[in-house]
């Protein structure tokens, strides 16, 4: 069987899942826990087993919790010749859908694709080897009996020579004869049902006859014509006697003759045991001569390797030691060019920090422009703000000339009054008002005037028609005019005007210095432009800081080569310390000028301070070849151009040495690792001529543990004889099988038995004739005991011939089971063999090349075995159970033939296996044959990553 998809809809916790399995290998399923993977397995049984109708209890779990909806699974499967898609839905609208599409196509649904589907089961799936080959959560952790695999078992068989003795047929002729035997006979060999009834009915018919006949003896005297009738019946009686006497004496021969032909048959058997323990024990001495003869090539072979090992191993040394210094001299030259790598960086770091120092000191000139003309527009602004006229002064003078037209119209359309003073200091009261007229005094009646001479006249003026309207809207101009100069803050329009032109000025003045700001900044705005000089003098500050740190570190380099070459510095010592000298004013001023830049901002650098930057820069720069420096009269930039020009060509130079150096190196590796690849490749023959020679004497130490050369020859020996003495026996029992010539006696028996029963027709003929007498006479009579004593002789006939017919189907059927089970004993102590040895080579890489296993005759593993301790299955850790458990499985997959076999299914296996016993489990699955199908479920990612090119599906 095959499984190759299975979907799951709405099947307890799942709600849609598809999974695609590879037609053979290992599928590892990784998934959380509740993720579904049993589920799985136990949807599938379900599929194969119970109807879409189906309201069983394990049915009715597969519902979701609190879903009222259809719970659906769907498999595609190949079984034997088939390949076919069945699926079942159960709940709401169950249904059953199949459909085949090999070996030729069908499309069947409801009871009859599920009838269809066990049908294919039955005909090409085993059963037991189904429900065996899963080891499942819930599984305890007891032997795995494989004995009712009838795949396993016909496998087996092939695997032992047997093929067809032990499974398959055999064990259902097996079955079928127990079966009948059951019919007989008790567990414990008493006779049970129809057999024992017809014992007890015998027994009554005896005793009634025994009855029936005393009473006739009665009356005997009285039957005076019965005696001719009884006369004859005695004569065929005699006869009958001594027919079936004859008959008995055949048959018991007949027993007689069939017990030595089972005995020959038995002999034959066991002449068939020694040959095959002959056999195996000659089986046994050849390979451990093969075995003495291997461990002999092995000792030459690593005799021969270990020399040529000595060979190679003198080869690698003086190779090594050329590349060694070929190496020494290419780094010193990598050291070369890295100096002169550095000299050119820093030439052209250089040249950028001067570049930078240049744009620092035109744009600190910048900023202390910006400076003064942003304090300007501060200023400015500050000014333009206090001097601002938010008023309109259209509408100031628009207002003023509505007041003087409505005071004219005003004036134009009333009447007016004038009072001359007659005399100097004379006072009047216009409407209440006390006034000393100095001069004439006019105005205009817009309302009623009253004038008044006090103690002397008051005189009052009514206004003319229209004057009282005239006059409000003088007042409503005058109104509004008082209300636009008090918002503009001024007293008149004079004002007004004056505060206007002011703020005019100081915005003119404000966009003149808005215009200087703006040239300063020249397109960018004032924080991006102090920004700019923030970050370039912090840039100019991190290039003089490296470049401090560049030459510390070139000094303690140089300090370091002066040191490790001893005739080079006795020589230049004095040289050295002169650039030590100026080494350190070097690094002295430049953490002067750091010091100074770190200390600045951008505005405080002038020209002075780059100056003294770059006067630094030129006399630091290239210090190791100050004698090719250029005039220092020159512009910085071309000096330090100059120099780094020089470093290039020293780097330039130093490449083609690098590369004759690499060149050198290359050929003396090529030969080095040739040499060593030689001596590995020794190393390799002589790891392993000791690798075979180890395991070689390790398994014949074993072999002779468990059984000497000498009682290996003495086994020989023993089963010889064994075999010589059992084809003696078998020879003379076959000798007095022929003496009793069997067939012979069978047809004398056969026609004893036909004369036998011709002459009991004739009997019961005369019986009938002296019965029908008898009639007449208990017709004549009252009691009627000669009828009774037919009927009870009749009965004791009919039982005597029935329970001699059972008899012989009985005992028929006790031999063929006895025979039957012996054989399946025999044929099972033979093909146990090839399973322990399947169990045994998986197990040998988990426990080591000591392991073994004993089989028990159901197939079950009964106990480990590591060299000399043996432990009982049962008393086996649970870690080392479900090993066992899981390698009996793979041995099973490997026997079987894939046509016939089933997936192997592990959920959730080896949980309590350590990590080391895990990687080698894992390990025993690539000896499973390809063709395989080995489904491992797990929660735990990763747990199965040893195994090799395992198929990995995450849920």
């Amino acid at each position: 069987m095959r499984l190759h998809r299975i979907v799951l809809t709405h099947v307890k916790g799942v709600a849609d899942r598809e999974i695609v399995f590879p037609d053979s290998g290992i599928v590892v399923v990784e998934g959380e826990n509740e993720a579904g993977k049993t589920t799985m397995i136990e949807a599938l049984d379900l599929l194969f087993e119970e109807k879409d109708s189906s309201k069983k209890r394990h049915v009715l779990t597969m519902r979701p919790v609190g879903l009222d909806v259809s719970s659906a699974v769907e498999a595609e499967i190949s079984s034997g010749p088939y390949r076919f898609t069945y699926r079942k839905q159960w709940f709401r609208k169950p249904s059953t859908v199949l459909t085949v599409h090999a070996p030729r196509r069908e499309q069947l649904t409801g009871a009859a694709a599920h009838d269809r589907v066990r049908e294919i089961l039955e005909e090409t799936t085993d059963a037991d080897l189904w429900r065996a080959m899963r080891l499942m959560q819930a599984t305890p952790l007891t032997a795995t009996d494989l004995s009712g695999s009838t795949a396993l078992s016909a496998a087996l068989d092939e695997a032992a020579g047997q093929a067809g003795s032990a499974g398959g047929e055999g064990d259902s002729i097996l079955e079928a004869a127990e079966g009948v035997y059951r019919e007989f006979f008790t567990a414990t060999g008493r006779p049970t049902g129809e057999y024992r009834e017809a014992e007890t009915r015998l027994d009554a018919a005896r005793a009634a006859r025994d009855e029936a006949a005393a009473a006739v003896r009665e009356v005997a005297d009285d039957v005076a014509r019965h005696t001719t009738a009884v006369h004859e019946l005695d004569r065929l009686a005699a006869q009958l006697e001594a027919g079936e006497a004859t008959e008995a004496e055949l048959q018991e021969q007949w027993e007689v003759a069939q017990r030595v032909v089972r005995e020959a048959e038995h002999l034959a058997t066991r002449t068939a045991m020694a040959r095959q323990a002959y056999e195996s024990a000659l089986d046994t001495a050849r390979r451990r001569e093969e075995l003495v003869a291997e461990i002999d090539g092995f000792d030459r072979a690593l005799a021969e390797a270990e020399a040529e090992l000595e060979r190679c191993r003198a080869e690698v040394d003086p190779g090594q030691e050329r590349l060694t210094a070929a190496l020494d001299a290419a780094e010193r030259a990598r050291a070369q060019q890295r100096e002169a790598r550095r000299a050119a960086s820093g030439a052209e770091s250089d040249i950028a920090l001067v570049a930078d120092l240049a744009d620092l000191t035109v744009l600190a000139g910048r900023l202390s422009r910006l400076d003064e003309v942003v304090d300007a527009r501060r200023a400015a602004r500050e000014a333009a703000r206090g001097a601002r006229f938010e008023a309109s002064l259209p509408r100031l003078e628009a207002a003023e000339r509505a007041v003087e037209i409505a005071r004219a119209e005003w004036r134009a359309g009333s009447p007016t009054w004038r009072v001359v003073p007659l005399a100097e200091g004379e006072t009047v009261l216009v409407d209440g008002e006390e006034t000393t007229l100095a001069e004439a005094v006019d105005g205009v009646v817009g309302a009623t005037t009253s004038l008044e001479v006090p103690g002397r006249v008051r005189i009052e003026i009514e206004p003319a028609a229209g004057a009282v309207d005239r006059a409000e809207v003088v007042a409503r101009a005058e109104a509004e005019l008082a209300d636009l100069l008090a918002a503009a803050g001024v007293a008149d329009l004079a004002a007004a005007r004056a505060a206007a032109e002011r703020a005019s000025d100081l915005e003119a003045r404000c966009a003149e210095v808005e215009a200087q700001v703006g040239a300063v900044l020249g397109g960018s705005d004032v924080d991006s432009l102090r920004e700019r000089g923030d970050q370039l003098l912090a840039h100019v500050v991190e290039l003089v800081a490296r470049r401090l740190d560049a030459q510390r570190e070139a000094r303690a380099v140089r300090g370091a080569a002066t040191t490790s070459d001893e005739p080079s510095a006795a020589v230049n010592d004095a040289a050295v310390a002169g650039d030590v000298e100026e080494d350190v004013d070097g690094l002295d001023e430049g953490d002067v000028v750091l010091a100074t830049l770190r200390d600045s901002v951008p505005a405080d650098v002038d020209e002075a301070l780059t100056g003294r930057v770059v006067a630094w820069i030129l006399a630091t720069a290239d210090a190791d070849h100050p004698d090719e420096a250029v005039p220092a009269d020159d512009a910085p930039e071309r000096v330090l151009r100059a120099v780094a020009s020089r470093a290039r060509a020293r780097e330039k130079a130093v490449e083609e040495e690098i590369a004759a150096a690499e060149a050198e190196i290359e050929v003396l590796r090529t030969a080095v690792e040739a040499a060593r690849l030689r001596a590995a490749r020794a190393e390799v023959g002589v790891e392993s001529a000791r690798s075979g020679l180890t395991e070689a004497t390790q398994r014949l130490t074993t072999a002779r543990e468990r059984e000497s050369d000498e009682a290996l020859a003495a086994r020989v020996v023993d089963t010889q004889a064994a075999l010589g003495e059992a084809r003696a026996r078998e020879s003379d029992v076959a000798a007095e099988v022929d003496r009793y010539d069997p067939d012979s006696l069978r047809v004398r028996l056969e026609g004893a038995s036909a004369a036998a029963a011709s002459l009991r027709r004739r009997f019961g003929q005369a019986r009938d004739e002296r019965l029908e007498i008898e009639a007449r006479l208990r017709h004549a009579g009252e009691q009627g005991r000669a009828e009774r004593l037919t009927e009870a002789e009749s009965a004791v006939a009919r039982a005597e011939r029935t329970l001699a017919g059972l008899r012989r189907r009985a005992e028929a059927a006790r031999t063929l089971v006895e025979a039957l089970t012996r054989h399946r004993d025999e044929v099972r102590s033979a093909y146990v063999e090839p399973f322990g040895r399947a169990v045994s080579r998986l197990g040998r890489v988990v426990y080591g090349p000591e392991f073994d296993v004993e089989i028990g005759p159901g197939l079950t593993i009964d106990a480990r075995l590591i060299g000399e301790e043996r432990i009982p299955y049962e008393a086996l850790s649970s870690g080392a159970k479900e090993q066992m458990s899981i390698l009996s499985r793979l041995a099973c997959a490997s026997l079987v033939d894939p046509e016939q076999g089933a997936p192997v299914i592990l959920d959730d296996a080896m949980g309590y296996s350590d990590p080391g016993r895990l990687q080698r489990v894992c390990s025993a699955f690539s000896l499973v044959g390809g063709d395989a199908q080995i489904i491992l479920l797990t929660c735990t990612p990763g747990r199965y990553a040893a195994i090799p090119d395992a198929h990995v599906i995450q849920v």
